[in-house]
Formats: C-alpha cells, sequence, structure tokens
C-alpha cells in the first residue's frame, strides 16, 4: 500500500499501523535488527508527513502533529520538539475561535491539556482560559452525573472521557472521585459499540474505555476493547492501514 499524504485517514490510519508494530515488538522481545529496521520506518514517515503539515487544513494538521508526536517517540524515543508541535496546535486554536469546522475541539482540548501538563508556557493564557470555559460549561452540563441536554452520541462520549480525565477539583474538592464514579456509572453503557455507528463515534469510544479503564477489572476492560475492535474491523469507514493496525493488535493479543 502507499501511503496517501493528501488523506487525513492515511496519515491517522499509518500512524496506528506503527504503533501497533511497535508493541507487538516490545511484547515479543524482537532482536535489534527488527527494532531498528522499525524505528527506520518510522523516522521517514515522520520526515514523509513533516512535509506535507503546512498543506493541510488546521483541523487536519493537528490530527497530523498529534499522530507525528507518537511516532517520533517510536522513531527517536523521544516527543518531537515543543515549539514545532505548538505551533500548529496554536494554528488549529486560533482557526477554531474563527469558526473553523474542520478543527476537532475535543482533539484541540486534549493537545491543549498535554501541552499544559508539559509546562509549555506558550498555552498560559487564553488556550488555558479556553480549556478552563469548556471543562466548567461541560462540568455543569453533566452536574450530577448525567445530562439531560439534547446532544449527539458523539459529543457525549468526549465530554464524559474528557472530565474523567480532568483534574475537577476546583468544582468538586474531596467529592471528585465520587462524582468521577457515578459519573462513569450512568454512562457505561457508552461503551458498547452500536450497530451502525459513525466511525468517528467508534473511535471516540475508543477514548472513553482508556478514560474509564481505572473504574473497569481487567476482565471487563478486554471485553470492550475486543468488542470495539472487531466492531472498527468491521466497519466500512474504517482506514485501510487502521483496519491492518487492528489485525496486528489481534494477532499477538486477542488470540
Amino acid at each position: 500500500m502507499t501511503l496517501d499524504l493528501k488523506d487525513i485517514n492515511d496519515i491517522e490510519g499509518s500512524a496506528s499501523l506503527i504503533g501497533a508494530e511497535a508493541d507487538r515488538l516490545a511484547d515479543s522481545g524482537a532482536d535489534d535488527f527488527a527494532v531498528a529496521e522499525l524505528r527506520r520506518v518510522a523516522g521517514s514517515w515522520v520526515d514523509s508527513v513533516a512535509g506535507r503539515l503546512d498543506s493541510l487544513s488546521a483541523g487536519d494538521a493537528l490530527t497530523a502533529v498529534d499522530c507525528l508526536d507518537a511516532v517520533h517517540r517510536v522513531a527517536y524515543g523521544r516527543t518531537a520538539n515543543p515549539d514545532w508541535v505548538g505551533k500548529y496546535i496554536h494554528n488549529a486554536f486560533e482557526a477554531h475561535i474563527r469558526g473553523d469546522k474542520t478543527v476537532d475541539r475535543y482533539l484541540l482540548l486534549r493537545m491543549v491539556s498535554r501541552e499544559l501538563r508539559r509546562r509549555n508556557r506558550s498555552f498560559v493564557g487564553r488556550p488555558l482560559q479556553w480549556r478552563s470555559t469548556c471543562i466548567d460549561r461541560w462540568h455543569k452540563e453533566f452536574l450530577y452525573g448525567t445530562s439531560t441536554a439534547r446532544m449527539e452520541r458523539y459529543d457525549r462520549i468526549e465530554r464524559v472521557g474528557i472530565l474523567l480525565d480532568s483534574d475537577l477539583w476546583v468544582f468538586e474538592t474531596n467529592n471528585q472521585e465520587r462524582y468521577k464514579r457515578r459519573l462513569f456509572d450512568n454512562h457505561r453503557a457508552f461503551l458498547d459499540p452500536v450497530p451502525d455507528t459513525d466511525i468517528r463515534t467508534l473511535t471516540a469510544t475508543g477514548r472513553l474505555l482508556s478514560s474509564a479503564s481505572i473504574y473497569l477489572s481487567p476482565e471487563s476492560f478486554t471485553t470492550y476493547r475486543s468488542a470495539l475492535r472487531r466492531a472498527l474491523l468491521l466497519h466500512p469507514a474504517t482506514n485501510r492501514y487502521l483496519r491492518q493496525s487492528l489485525i496486528a493488535h489481534d494477532q499477538y493479543a486477542f488470540v
């Protein structure tokens, strides 16, 4: 297969495939040659995708740089240059504020949060204020662990996952863990893939599963993850590289 660098789904899917291969080699205790070859492939991927970032929309560039940061760790054992990554996050932030619908606000919020955890001072200011406003609004929506507001399944899943991942001490103080447990209990059913769900919502379900993992037994987590992987494998909109990465995971993790 030839990677289409104009297709964000190819970029995202191939990054998943590289990550799956890295996991497989780590779990199998692969020889140095196999590891070196994967690093070479990952390094070539980083160079190719980095050269295309400026030609992508703000939203696609945000997705691509998120993938690039992960693949960069496979290739070089460290994250990409924070100033360089930050440039594309800031670009996406400004585009989102101007109303650019290509930017996924949930991905943007996660990446802003990550840069704040990394103590990237360029995100202290408007990005931090925007993040705080979003968390405050979503916490109010789910004040009692659920929400009666009408919203798409995708939005509900993403907001619950972000609330589970966030430090809510300022809102809940000592009640934070009880609140999060109630939030999880009220939305556990959303971990089950729904027939005819769009691919965006399926992948968001995977993020919710990761956020909720501390509330699940290892057996339950594996059951949900297996069902989600199978739903993605069978979905007609699943990218070819993502499908290959799911098959690779199944071959070494779910036999």
